[in-house]
C-alpha cells in the first residue's frame, strides 16, 4: 500500500497514447456449395410443416496457416394433427486444418430433440476425426420429465 504523501510535490503521472496491434489479414474463401439460408415446406397432403435453416458456411484462413470451416444445418418438423410429434435436429461440422504440418481435425455433432406427453428426449452424437480417422465417438441420450 502506498501512502498518499509519497507523491507530494511531484508532477502528475502521464502515459503515452494507447497502442493496438494491427488486425491480422484473414482470407475468407467463397464456399463451393451454397444452400438457401431458410427453407419452409408445407406438405398439405401429409399435414406437415418443415423448416430448414442453413447458416452460411464460413471458411477462414488465418495468417499462421490455420484454416477453419464450419457448417450448421438446423431442421424442424411438426404435423398439424400431432403437436407432440414435433422434432428438432441440428447438424454441426467444424474442421480445423494446418496443411503445412499435416494436421487435419474435424468435429461432427448431431443433436436431436423430441417429446411425448410426459417426457422430452434429447439424443446427442459427437464424433472427432483426425486425418479422416475416427479418434473419439460418444452418444448421449436423456429422457427428461416435462414440467
Amino acid at each position: 500500500m502506498r501512502h498518499l504523501a509519497a507523491d507530494a510535490g511531484s508532477g502528475p503521472v502521464t502515459f503515452d497514447p494507447p497502442e493496438q496491434a494491427p488486425v491480422p489479414a484473414e482470407l475468407h474463401p467463397e464456399p463451393l456449395v451454397s444452400h438457401p439460408e431458410r427453407q419452409v415446406v408445407h406438405d398439405v397432403a401429409a399435414g406437415e410443416w418443415r423448416l430448414q435453416l442453413a447458416r452460411p458456411a464460413g471458411a477462414t484462413v488465418h495468417p499462421d496457416g490455420l484454416a477453419e470451416e464450419e457448417h450448421v444445418l438446423e431442421a424442424y418438423r411438426i404435423r398439424t394433427d400431432d403437436p407432440l410429434g414435433a422434432r428438432a435436429r441440428t447438424d454441426r461440422t467444424l474442421r480445423l486444418e494446418r496443411t503445412d504440418i499435416g494436421w487435419d481435425v474435424t468435429l461432427q455433432l448431431r443433436s436431436e430433440a423430441s417429446c411425448d406427453a410426459g417426457h422430452l428426449t434429447v439424443h446427442d452424437h459427437l464424433r472427432a476425426l483426425e486425418g479422416g480417422d475416427v479418434i473419439f465417438e460418444r452418444h448421449w441420450r436423456r429422457r427428461l420429465p416435462r414440467s
